[in-house]
């Protein structure tokens, strides 16, 4: 379908029916990236496409701030116009039609921004990337003249970024560069912020060294690194995490181990509280199932994570005092399932799945469960982030 008649289409649909937006940001190193905006109708069984715009953005992450109508997204790349680095963008939504307009981008002077969070209370995006995984090696001489080599790695980094009431980003403001960590066998891989507005922290995952970071934001956001843990020993690999929308808590799931974590957040410190299994039974001695992305509804009594190599979402009930229980293992049966969202009535859930190029609407039960899921075809390259927007 042309440009053209995909614009009339959103039009049209958008002045009959009561539609909100499902963004689908699409990674691509070869000009056929951007964002496709589709038209979700609450209680029908399939997603409608708008539109695919700025198709030259290779997308990692995107978010809506609904307070005023903008979103935000990462170019994850390493070079944009002749500089190295990604870019973070600002977009204006349209309410009637679902299109973007550009306001801002800025450089991010860090290769593969992955991530972005946005800190409504200052105007300000936290940003963060995974760098390359390769290395350089430099050779340096002691006071005593002995000569010894040092691996060199990319800096990966947490980014601070200002927003203007015009949506203009500036910065960055500031930055926290993550250190190697001792007997890691990987460089830092800062994949994911969450940022917890009522004590002003936020916890970045470190896939490459298996660390968890804490960081206090003063009044300006700028951010101090407080503490960090280790998950679950050597090779935990914590990729996403989020926080409980009432109870001091915060779970992450895992890119190389088969579980969950659980911590209590105390004074700007993560206090272990459970580990539990992402599956039903024992499966110390399985592979690592590599969880991607991870959410909680918003009743704040069930929590998915969603897994790339079995192609399936766990689900757990959440108690009162914020542990976890096993309730299914939903398995969706097509490739590459990267990213999820859920519907502001807790209906339904949908997943990008970039290996399989579709979008799956799965329905979810009032318990939480989930029951039945249809398959949206779509021709984007490689759907790999989600965020829904209501007008």
């Amino acid at each position: 379908m042309c440009s053209e008649l995909q614009v009339i289409l959103g039009y049209l649909i958008r002045e009959w029916v009561d539609c909100m937006y499902v963004y689908v940001g699409n990674m691509s190193s070869s000009g056929n990236g951007g964002i496709s905006a589709f038209c979700y109708t609450q209680g029908e069984e399939s997603l409608r496409l708008l539109n695919t715009q700025f198709p030259e953005l290779s997308v990692g992450y995107i978010s809506v701030d609904e307070s005023n109508s903008r979103l935000f997204c990462v170019n994850e790349s390493l070079e944009t116009n002749d500089l190295p680095g990604g870019q973070v963008l600002c977009f204006q939504i349209d309410h009637k039609m679902g299109n973007l307009t550009l306001l801002s981008k800025a450089n991010t002077h860090t290769v593969l921004p992955c991530y972005l969070c946005y800190v409504p209370e200052n105007h300000q995006l936290l940003v963060c990337n995974h760098a390359k995984r390769d290395w350089i090696l430099k050779l340096n001489k002691t006071s005593d003249g002995d000569v010894h080599s040092q691996k060199i790695f990319d800096d990966a980094a947490l980014e601070v970024f200002s927003v203007t009431q015009e949506g203009i980003i500036v910065g960055p403001t500031a930055y926290w560069a993550a250190p190697c960590a001792s007997n890691s066998p990987d460089n830092p891989h800062l994949h994911s912020i969450i940022y917890d507005p009522t004590t002003r922290q936020s916890f970045v995952s470190d896939t490459g060294s298996g660390l968890i970071y804490s960081f206090l934001h003063n009044d300006h956001g700028t951010p101090s690194w407080t503490s960090a843990v280790k998950p679950n020993g050597n090779g935990s690999a914590p990729r996403y995490g989020v926080l409980h929308p009432t109870l001091p808590i915060a779970y992450f799931n895992s890119e190389k181990q088969n579980a969950l974590f659980v911590f209590r957040i105390s004074e700007c410190k993560l206090i272990s509280m459970q580990v539990v299994s992402v599956l039903d039974d024992d499966n110390s001695s399985l592979e690592p199932i590599m969880q991607s992305a991870i959410l909680i509804n918003h009743s704040g009594n069930v929590l998915y994570t969603l897994a790339r190599k079995s192609q399936s979402i766990s689900a757990f009930a959440i108690a009162e005092n914020g542990s976890l229980s096993f309730l299914q293992t939903y398995s969706i049966g097509i490739e590459g399932p990267r990213a999820m969202v859920i519907t502001p009535d807790d209906g339904y859930i949908f997943v990008a799945c970039s290996k399989g190029k579709a979008v799956v609407q799965i329905q979810v039960d009032s318990d939480g469960s989930l029951k039945s899921h249809t398959l949206e075809k779509t021709p984007l390259l490689f759907p790999s982030s989600l965020a829904i927007f209501n007008p």
